[in-house]
């Protein structure tokens, strides 16, 4: 009777526990009517709001198998929002940021496609104070408290011209952006024309560069800290490993085995966005070394690195260095373990955006997730994806941030890590190979 009992209790428990999991596809709700769709799945926990505080802000998003707590996070996004969590089921939600009027509106380009993720700057009608800042969200909206009656509003986006203009702090309707054609530098006519392994490097790193700028992932397009973080000499907003691997067969072996081996194909992305705040970080960032092997760009052996830094000043403005002289395929000397990248003009107040790409293929692809920022850090993302011809085996060293495997596939998330714990410093060790 008693195991009856308790097989009848661990039941109920799955039930409950799976219950507090929701998925939903929301499409400019008000965020009231949001939390109290949210309240009625819940079964644990109790959300508390204040309707008229939180009307003004809408939402649109996807989401599946989320707890209710992400759930809210997801759904607040980038508004000046608090979620916070009482015991182990109040949750108090609650705008952070009370003002009399509110500057809302919709961004959209000349197909009115809605444009997400935007950088919505607030000036003082002088236009030299920033008063607040917003993001859109992925229907194109915005919705930004604000004091005074009139405002100079910027509006950035990297695929977009940037807009200024004075506007009265209400509902503005539509604004339409303008796509930005980007201007390809031109070649120097005094120097040697580009080798045929140098211009397909040319087209490759521009073809990463152009995937890698316009990926949707939300965290990176972060631009304010939380006030605990505003004496640190620089802030990661966000940061993203990838690492994805696929069977491959190489031609280039046939000449000397007789038969294509099959190797691996290892695409690796790593990218990070600082918010520079004292000028002691201006000195550490502004140098960037990078490893000069012999390979780094070597087409006979499928090694290819490719670097993009991008530069997004307090206004708005960007400005996206040119790295393809470092990394064109070239001899290097041997007696130099590293080179060096110095970015030129970068100050307090900029957000440094650095991305590393590298494809390489080997029969066997070991690879180390590692922690690397010694400043504060928003958000820290990790994945590796192996295909079904692959097996990916992995280790876990000192991981203490949710993480789950499943299948071919890992995933790991990190949120407001302070940078000063060596014991939550994560190390995953992940080996590829072909399967037998």
């Amino acid at each position: 009777m008693k195991s009856l009992a308790l097989t009848s209790l661990f039941c109920l428990l799955a039930l409950t526990l799976q219950a507090q999991r929701v998925s939903r596809d929301y499409r400019d709700l008000p965020m009231p009517e949001v939390l109290k769709d949210l309240s009625r799945a819940a079964t644990r926990e109790r959300i508390v709001f204040i309707y008229n505080d939180l009307e003004a802000f809408t939402v649109t998003e996807h989401f599946d198998s989320l707890t209710i707590a992400d759930a809210i996070r997801t759904s607040i996004g980038f508004y000046p929002i608090n979620l916070t969590i009482r015991g182990d089921s109040v949750m108090l939600v609650e705008c952070k940021q009370k003002k009399r009027h509110y500057l809302k509106g919709r961004l959209v380009d000349e197909r009115n496609v809605p444009i997400g993720y935007a950088n919505i700057t607030l000036f003082a009608s002088s236009g030299s104070t920033i008063i607040n800042k917003g993001v859109s969200n992925q229907n194109g909206r915005f919705v930004i408290p604000t004091d005074s009656d009139e405002v100079l509003v910027r509006i950035s986006h990297v695929s977009y011209k940037p807009v200024s203009r004075r506007l009265a702090a209400t509902d503005v309707g539509t604004i339409r952006l303008e796509t930005a054609v980007e201007q390809i530098a031109s070649i120097d006519v005094e120097s040697k024309p580009m080798n045929h392994a140098e211009n397909e490097y040319h087209k490759f790193s521009q073809r990463v560069a152009r995937n890698v700028w316009s990926m949707p992932l939300p965290q990176f397009h972060i631009d304010t800290i939380p006030a605990k973080y505003r004496g640190a000499p620089a802030v990661v907003l966000a940061e993203y490993d990838s690492i994805e691997y696929r069977r491959t067969k190489q031609a280039f072996y046939k000449l000397f085995s007789g038969q294509r081996q099959k190797w691996l194909q290892t695409d690796h992305l790593h990218r990070t966005r600082y918010l520079i705040n004292h000028e002691d970080a201006v000195q550490s960032l502004s140098q960037v070394v990078y490893s000069t092997q012999t390979d780094i760009t070597n087409f006979v052996m499928y090694k290819l690195t490719v670097m993009g830094i991008r530069i997004t000043k307090p206004d708005g403005t960007q400005r996206t260095l040119d790295t393809f002289r470092y990394f064109k395929p070239r001899i290097h000397n041997p007696k130099t373990a590293t080179d060096t990248i110095h970015i030129v003009g970068l100050e307090p107040g900029d957000i440094l955006d650095i991305f590393v790409y590298h494809r390489y293929n080997e029969p066997l692809s070991p690879y180390r997730f590692r922690f690397p920022s010694v400043y504060p850090t928003l958000s820290y993302m990790a994945r590796a994806v192996a295909d079904t011809h692959t097996q990916l085996q992995y280790q876990e060293t000192n991981v203490t941030i949710p993480g789950k495997f499943k299948g071919n596939s890992l995933t790991y998330h990190l949120r407001d890590y302070d940078g000063q714990s060596p014991n939550i410093v994560p190390t995953v060790i992940l080996q590829a190979q072909i399967k037998k």
